[in-house]
């Protein structure tokens, strides 16, 4: 019905391709906090249908913002309130609203106790995959040791941890915690065994790096030497 009104007022104007945007779109599953309803025949030209619910769509923000870019195509008459609708869309006040909007919702649903338990359960499937995956594990590699060759990435990584580990270690219960841990892992004979295991490998790196490395020197018998 909205597409004969439209094309009754301007029977030389091609809407196919704006509507079968539309079409494609309107059964796409919504999330509320990511959406915008979008009046399919535009206010400016068509008052009357202003109110009308058959003249409104839920859309994706990005959708919306298509979709008026399609209809600005389609009739001159539609470009001055379209360009004015997506200089809109840079407003600093519009945009700090709809964050405020986005960051009350997202709080909203991080509280619901069953909204967390399925989306800790999504989090974990997701990284389970990925951590299982080759590929991503070297490129997540690549990715660490290039951001960490930057000498302005490295200074501002080591202070943000430093004054992170110096806010945690200044908290009693953080504190008690990490006491009751640290005699829980020395109390297990298994993870015990893998403590010395692994530092009796940092001692031998540190006496080849002083002993070998430093000095210029290669020895026959040094595992690390042959490496």
């Amino acid at each position: 019905m909205i597409q004969v009104f439209m094309q009754a007022k301007y029977p030389k104007a091609d809407f196919g391709e704006y509507f079968r945007f539309l079409v494609s779109r309107c059964g796409t599953e919504k999330k509320a906090c990511g959406t915008e309803e979008h009046h399919i025949a535009p206010r400016a030209q068509f008052p009357e249908l202003a109110n009308e619910p058959l003249n409104l769509i839920t859309l994706f923000i990005a959708d919306h913002a298509f979709a008026h870019k399609l209809l600005r195509t389609v009739h001159p008459d539609f470009k001055n309130n379209t360009d004015a609708w997506i200089a809109s869309r840079t407003d600093p006040v519009r945009i700090a609203a709809h964050s405020e909007r986005s960051r009350k919702h997202l709080k909203k649903l991080h509280t619901d106790a069953a909204w967390a338990e399925k989306r800790d359960a999504i989090s974990s499937a997701i990284f389970k995959k990925l951590n299982a995956d080759p590929a991503f594990i070297a490129a997540r590699s690549a990715r660490m040791k290039k951001q960490h060759a930057d000498p302005t990435f490295a200074a501002l990584h080591s202070s943000l941890k430093s004054e992170h580990m110096k806010k945690l270690n200044a908290d009693p219960l953080f504190k008690a915690a990490s006491i009751i841990r640290t005699k829980a892992r020395h109390a297990d004979p298994v993870l015990a065994a893998i403590n010395i295991d692994i530092l009796k490998k940092n001692q031998a790196k540190a006496n080849h790096t002083r002993w070998h490395i430093n000095r210029g020197i290669f020895c026959s018998k040094c595992k690390l030497c042959l490496q």
